[in-house]
């Protein structure tokens, strides 16, 4: 994650995607929404060598899930 907030200064905006999002959810949505991170995680990777071009970078791509606030308890 580190890198990530260098290459805002350091990457031209055309070669980088920097983005987030802040959600609620159940603890029980967590093994489904690990999974859809895992295939999207391999389409990435099947898209990328996908043609036959030359590879003349590397990049890095990172997604991460976990919680920012503390459990909830109750119904409200």
């Amino acid at each position: 994650l580190d890198k990530a907030s260098h290459s805002i200064f350091q990457v031209d905006e055309e070669l980088r995607d920097i983005s987030g999002i802040t959600f609620s959810a159940s603890e029980l949505d967590i093994p489904a929404l690990r999974d859809k991170i895992q295939k999207f995680r391999r389409a990435i990777l099947a898209a990328a060598n996908s043609e036959n071009k030359a590879h003349k970078r590397v990049f890095q791509f990172i997604l991460a899930l976990f919680p920012v606030s503390k459990y909830i308890s109750g119904n409200k």
